[in-house]
């Protein structure tokens, strides 16, 4: 989990005049390959302390890109299992 860090992944909005605005950002995580780590994550948040664990260092990725832009929009993927 060391070596996972976020992404922030503009979501484009086009209007009928092909005017592009960022509607909102995506966090996604990525390892150090640049990809999800798939199998590694499910394992991380398989047990209720992990989970937690996760979930304060993606609150700190989020508080450090609020700090930095207050007025961004971000969605973030919660997977089902992790409201278990």
């Amino acid at each position: 989990m060391s070596k996972w860090y976020n992404v922030f992944q503009p979501i484009y909005q086009v209007d009928k005049d092909l005017n592009v605005t960022i509607s909102h950002y995506e966090m996604l995580l990525r390892d150090e390959n640049d990809s999800f780590p798939n199998n590694d994550f499910f394992r991380v948040i398989g047990t209720e302390e992990e989970n937690q664990k996760w979930i304060l260092a993606e609150k700190e990725s989020i508080d450090q890109a609020f700090a930095k832009y207050p007025d961004i929009c971000i969605n973030l993927n919660i997977e089902p299992i992790q409201f278990a």
